[in-house]
C-alpha cells in the first residue's frame, strides 16, 4: 500500500492549498461563487490528484493522476494573477503564492517523469537512488524479508 502522505509533493500541494484557503478567506463576499470557489478548488485539486493517483493500480494510473494535479497547478496559477490583476491580492502575497505554485510544478514535473520513466517503484521512492541511462532497472522485493534487489537490463 502506497502512503501518499509520505511523499513531500503531496505536502507541498497540501500545504499550498492550505494557504490558497487562508488567502481567499479575504476575497469580497461576491467572488465567494466566482473566483474565490475556482481557486479554492483548483488548489484542494492538487493533493486531492496526487493522493488519488497513489490509491490507484499502477504507474501508468499514477502519471494520469499526476498529470491532472499538474493541470490544476497551471489553473491556480492562472486564477492567483487574475486576483492580483483584479486588486484582491497584494504583490507580495502574489510572489508568496507564485513561489508556492512554481515549486509544487516543478516537483509535480521531477515526479511526473519518474513514474513515466519507471524509475518510481511501489514501496521506494527514486530520488533514493542514483539513474544512469544504461537500461532498465528491475526491482524486485519480498514482502515476507522485505528483502529489496535490483537488476539492470541492457536496453
Amino acid at each position: 500500500m502506497r502512503d501518499f502522505r509520505q511523499l513531500r509533493d503531496w505536502a507541498k500541494a497540501h500545504n499550498l492549498a492550505l494557504e490558497i484557503y487562508r488567502t481567499t478567506h479575504h476575497f469580497p463576499k461576491e467572488e465567494l461563487y466566482g473566483l474565490t470557489n475556482q481557486l479554492r478548488r483548483a488548489a484542494a485539486s492538487i493533493p486531492a490528484n496526487i493522493a488519488e493517483g497513489f490509491g490507484r493500480g499502477g504507474n501508468a494510473e499514477i502519471a494520469r493522476f499526476l498529470q491532472i494535479g499538474m493541470g490544476s497547478a497551471y489553473e491556480v496559477e492562472y486564477h492567483a494573477l487574475l486576483a492580483r490583476d483584479l486588486g484582491f491580492l497584494k504583490e507580495e502575497t502574489y510572489n508568496r503564492l507564485s513561489s508556492q505554485i512554481i515549486e509544487v510544478k516543478r516537483m509535480l514535473a521531477t515526479l511526473i517523469h519518474k513514474v513515466r520513466s519507471g524509475c518510481y517503484f511501489p514501496a521506494v521512492y527514486c530520488s533514493l537512488f542514483t539513474v544512469y541511462p544504461i537500461g532498465r532497472v528491475i526491482v524486485t522485493t519480498s514482502p515476507s524479508f522485505g528483502a529489496l534487489s535490483a537488476e539492470i537490463v541492457p536496453p
